[in-house]
């Protein structure tokens, strides 16, 4: 029987099967992230809607942070773990997810993240193991009202890139009050999701607990109408696998497997790997289906099971070399505190600034810093020796590097009554800076740089300022000392909340300063140098502050009483040191004076109590560094 269809039955039927085809096909069409949390805003956004809309908008809150700050770049890992097969209750899904630009639509991976235990703080970053410049970071804060809905669970389903990664090794790392968790995982292809009517090309996706290892545990995620599952262990030699050991994963049978959650099941294998490299397989368990194979990225197992024999026979020896090395520092340190020596590795830097008023004050100056280096091995920056030694010959830049890597940056204070030099041009006025020279019975001495104090300062006030910025300061590096003939009146703007240390009574004071503030509580030192330094510096203890500062109080009276004129000579034909793109900086450079100006009557005041310690008014830093 032949069967004809006129053109208008042809329309009917055409009209009937498209949306037959449609509702057939419209499960596996791609949906949008509804979480409500996409944003590019680094502002808070709010996440109570997720739990309840009687909840204040601030009760849950997710902020956005930056790959390139410290928190989403230098990641920690806690010392206390998330549980190996929980993970904290945080569940990894992956979907399709459909997205707008320039006017049209596309498609790509986008991922679910579920936070089933609700914390206070809780962070995630998803990284690309390969090239660990791409980072995304989000915090999510909760209040103690919010964390009570724990049956409704927070969740993120925003794009964490903008391109696709298909077959790419990624991990998600999180913190969830402080425990730690990571998953590993492969992202998958696109046009292999939600592909229900095609399992053959569907594409299982799995993660591997990272904090499992060496007891591997996995979660993957199950299809439309398929229950029986294999997962296989793989270890890998010279580019050969073997398969150690396989499970059948049943989702119909709770035994098989730890928990499911939203058709995520985590899989537990219990098994403890040897010494290798490994990966975790997951394929569909039908005869009927050919189904594809899909795994974890590859891991590897190192050696944590020691015999007990070799273990205590190395702990034996590190305790054996640590008590021969703590022996060896006492001795050290008992014979250095005899000469009133440090020993050479702590050797530490210092840079001097200093207004060289006078030929007397330079004198004094260069005094301190043979003395310095000379009894007690110190490493003492000073201008009019080091700059001569660079090949730029540029104060502006030596300055900046100075300041930059001295461990203790000291204000050498003025005498009470400066002599009266010539007119002094304006700081930032670099073409007419010229070198200075001391004469004394026709012999040139060291060359001394004219305005380099006011730069010095104007430096040291942006260093601080940068520091202050970067949440990374420690005012303790910086420090002023007072010379005999010298007043604390005369301290400059810049120093006046710094530590105070007259010259040479409290020497010693001093120099138990700079190793301690250098050293255990300097935010840019290492925390392993802290132990050593502190048996270290026991050789100043025994040292009193008179027999200390002896020495250098006669070095500064002869220092005083070798200048015959009190004098400085201006070389007028010298040629300027300064090149001339470092001329154009001024907006570094400013006037020391003029900034100080919005600093209150009350921060001027001077401390006359114990010098070495804070003045008692300061409660803040001056306003001299406000960095708003």
């Amino acid at each position: 029987m032949v069967v004809k269809f006129t053109q208008k039955a042809k329309m009917h039927w055409i009209l009937i099967i498209l949306p037959a085809c449609f509702i057939n096909r419209i499960y596996a069409l791609p949906k949008m992230s509804n979480s409500g949390l996409c944003i590019k805003d680094p502002l808070p956004v709010s996440c109570s809607h997720q739990l309840s809309p009687e909840l204040a908008q601030d009760s849950c809150l997710v902020d956005q942070i930056f790959r390139n700050h410290s928190t989403c770049k230098d990641w920690f890992s806690s010392s206390d773990r998330c549980d190996r097969v929980s993970g904290c209750g945080v569940v990894l899904q992956p979907f399709v997810d459909i997205y707008y630009k320039s006017g049209y639509n596309f498609t790509q991976v986008a991922f679910n993240v579920s936070f089933t235990e609700l914390a206070r703080v809780t962070h995630l970053r998803f990284e690309r193991l390969d090239k660990k410049e791409f980072r995304f970071c989000r915090r999510f804060m909760l209040d103690e009202l919010a964390i009570t809905f724990q049956e409704s669970p927070v969740w993120f389903d925003c794009l964490f890139h903008n391109h696709t990664y298909s077959s790419v090794e990624f991990a998600l790392d999180f913190l969830v009050d402080g425990r730690s968790g990571r998953y590993v995982f492969i992202v998958p292809q696109e046009n292999r999701l939600n592909t229900e009517a095609d399992l053959e090309s569907q594409e299982i996706f799995i993660y591997l607990h990272f904090n499992s290892l060496p007891k591997p545990v996995v979660s993957f995620q199950t299809l439309k109408g398929v229950n029986l599952y294999t997962v296989r262990i793989i270890r890998w030699e010279n580019n050969f696998k073997d398969t150690l050991k396989t499970f059948i994963v049943d989702v119909r049978n709770p035994k098989t497997f730890a928990y499911n959650y939203k058709e995520i099941i985590t899989f537990d294998t219990e098994v403890d790997l040897d010494v290798g490299n490994y990966s975790v397989e997951v394929e569909l368990n039908d005869p009927n289906i050919n189904g594809r194979v899909s795994g974890t990225p590859f891991f590897v197992v190192i050696d944590q099971k020691l015999p007990v024999m070799i273990v205590a026979c190395v702990a034996l020896f590190i305790v054996a070399a640590l008590l021969l090395g703590f022996l060896f520092v006492v001795w050290k340190s008992s014979d250095s505190s005899k000469r009133g020596l440090l020993l050479p590795q702590d050797t530490k830097s210092i840079l001097f600034l200093y207004d060289p008023v006078s030929a007397a004050h330079i004198k004094v100056v260069v005094a301190l810093k043979h003395y310095l280096e000379e009894h007690y091995n110190l490493k003492v920056m000073l201008d009019i020796h080091d700059i001569p030694q660079t090949k730029h010959k540029d104060p502006f830049e030596w300055y900046s590097m100075a300041i930059h890597e001295a461990d203790c940056v000291s204000i050498i204070v003025s005498p009470t009554i400066k002599p009266q030099l010539k007119e002094v041009p304006s700081v930032v006025d670099y073409s007419t800076l010229k070198t200075q020279t001391m004469k004394k019975r026709g012999e040139n001495n060291e060359i001394i740089y004219q305005h380099t104090f006011s730069l010095g300062i104007s430096l040291l006030i942006s260093r601080i300022r940068t520091m202050m910025k970067e949440k990374n300061y420690n005012l303790d590096r910086f420090v002023v000392l007072i010379p005999p003939y010298s007043s604390e009146t005369n301290i400059p703007p810049a120093g006046v909340n710094f530590r105070r240390f007259r010259i040479s009574e409290q020497l010693s004071g001093f120099l138990k300063h700079i190793q301690h503030s250098t050293s255990c509580n300097n935010l840019e030192r290492k925390r392993m140098n802290c132990f050593s330094n502190t048996f270290r510096w026991k050789s100043l203890n025994g040292i009193e502050s008179s027999s200390a500062g002896v020495g250098l109080e006669n070095a500064i009276k002869a220092a005083v009483n070798s200048v015959d004129s009190d004098k400085i000579i201006i070389v007028e034909d010298a040629v300027p040191l300064c090149n001339e793109i470092l001329i154009k900086k001024q907006e570094v450079v400013a006037d020391v004076e003029n900034i100080h100006d919005s600093s209150s009557d009350e921060d001027n005041k001077f401390y006359v109590g114990e010098v070495g310690e804070f003045p008692p008014h300061v409660r803040n830093l001056p306003s001299l560094f406000n960095t708003s």
